[in-house]
């Protein structure tokens, strides 16, 4: 379906593009990959469709928690090392950039 899709064999294209610049987490783009890929498949068909990706989550999301509560202070780190730990990655998209597309029949 992909190689009809990249020759023209499907003459609709229906495209999700970005409003505005942001992030976009990497579950956000699986939760639209799986719900459109379901939704179209339902209308389409298994073979009547080719739904693409365009974006991947490349930046790296860090997150540098903080204890709190009773004795928190003899515990924490403070500032020190605070670049965190990985709490997932997302995908930096400009506005008008296309995410997702889907190349059907009608």
């Amino acid at each position: 379906n992909r190689r009809a899709a990249e020759t023209g064999g499907f003459p609709v294209v229906l495209e999700l593009r970005a409003d505005n610049n942001c992030q976009i987490r990497h579950t956000a783009l699986e939760a639209a990959r799986v719900i459109s890929n379901s939704t179209i498949r339902k209308e389409a068909g298994a073979q009547g469709y080719a739904l693409r990706v365009h974006t991947y989550p490349h930046h790296v999301l860090r997150e540098n928690k903080q204890a709190t509560g009773a004795g928190a202070d003899r515990v924490s780190q403070g500032m020190r090392c605070a670049f965190g730990k990985n709490v997932g990655t997302a995908a930096r998209v400009r506005r008008g950039q296309r995410i997702i597309s889907i190349h059907c029949n009608a």
